[in-house]
């Protein structure tokens, strides 16, 4: 039973923070001097819906630099390696674009834990038409609002089916009486952390939403997104590999208006997604090629009939210039 709606949410703004490390949450990028440094939503931004797989080209035959997040995180990946100085300004630009990665989900079991007797969480802001976010007292607005959008919208019948209406928010747990559970790795006892410091590490709110309460991360730790970078498989490692898993992936079919079964696929996070689109792209005849002009972090996509070294013809001039005068390209 769903207590959250899995929907993705991404800011029109983001910036870097620093902020004095908090007991007992994971460091962050940079900790000199006391500090954590996350990438994390303006106060003022605005929010909307967004599903990672909006921004994903399929391949059709020739050179495409911009066929996806896929593509721009690697060259982050490169920018990590070789321009460390410019990555703190190249991860709000990606955030800006598309989202933050969705590291709660590769840390935590995406339902909380609730109180015996508790099914859903009273929300502690809304998101207004305009995507603006506004907080509210979940003791109080945050219940009553809840109530009418399960009135008007019926957003969680299969729970409250047969429930009278007044004790509906007797069903309705607090945000401070939620805990998400980090499941151990194997040999190790899973971990039940409270609200109160995964809000503070990932500065996470309960939204409700058209499509329900969500859990809506407003930050995450630059720690996070250095060790994800580091561990993204690129393209040559992918095809060395002998299998691949997907965390966060999950294949779904659906019937299409021809009456067959349609493949899908379903991705917790952007980070997830953009291994996916990797694997589609080298399972379809393509090839993910690094930009072969010196110094471009750039990664394309290229056709299976398609001879380009470069990502653009301003790198491919920029290279028969430089290999005209004897230099390398």
């Amino acid at each position: 039973m769903r207590k959250l709606a899995p929907v993705h949410w991404k800011a029109d703004k983001y910036r870097t923070y620093e902020k004095k490390q908090l007991s007992g949450v994971s460091r962050g990028l940079g900790t000199g001097g006391g500090k954590d440094l996350y990438v994390e939503a303006s106060p003022q931004a605005l929010w909307k819906h967004l599903e990672p797989f909006d921004f994903y080209r399929p391949s059709e035959g020739g050179r495409d630099a911009e066929a996806g997040p896929h593509l721009e995180f690697l060259r982050l990946k490169s920018v990590a390696q070789e321009k460390p100085h410019l990555l703190e300004k190249s991860i709000v630009l990606l955030a800006e674009r598309y989202g933050l990665l969705g590291v709660f989900q590769s840390v935590y079991l995406p339902e909380p834990a609730l109180p015996k007797g508790k099914l859903l969480v009273a929300p502690e802001a809304v998101l207004g038409s305009s995507g603006r976010v506004r907080r509210v007292d979940p003791a109080t607005e945050g219940v009553d609002l809840l109530v009418e959008a399960q009135e008007k919208l019926e957003l969680y019948g299969e729970v409250l089916s047969g429930v009278p209406r007044d004790a509906w928010p007797r069903l309705f747990a607090q945000p401070k009486e939620a805990r998400f559970i980090a499941p151990g790795k194997p040999g190790q006892s899973r971990k039940v952390i409270p609200w109160h410091k995964v809000r503070q590490e990932f500065g996470g709110l309960f939204v409700l939403t058209e499509a329900g309460v969500s859990l809506v991360c407003t930050r995450e730790p630059l720690l996070y997104w250095e060790v994800h970078l580091d561990n993204f498989p690129t393209p040559q490692e992918m095809l060395g590999a002998q299998h691949i898993r997907l965390p966060g992936v999950e294949t779904v079919f659906a019937p299409n208006e021809d009456g067959y079964l349609r493949q899908g696929w379903t991705c917790d996070s952007l980070l997830s997604a953009m291994r996916l689109m990797v694997c589609l792209d080298l399972s379809g005849e393509s090839t993910i090629r690094r930009c072969g002009t010196l110094g471009c972090p750039n990664y394309f996509r290229a056709g299976p009939y398609s001879t380009a070294k470069y990502c653009s013809s301003r790198c491919a001039s920029r290279a028969s210039t430089r290999m005209a005068r004897g230099q390398e390209p």
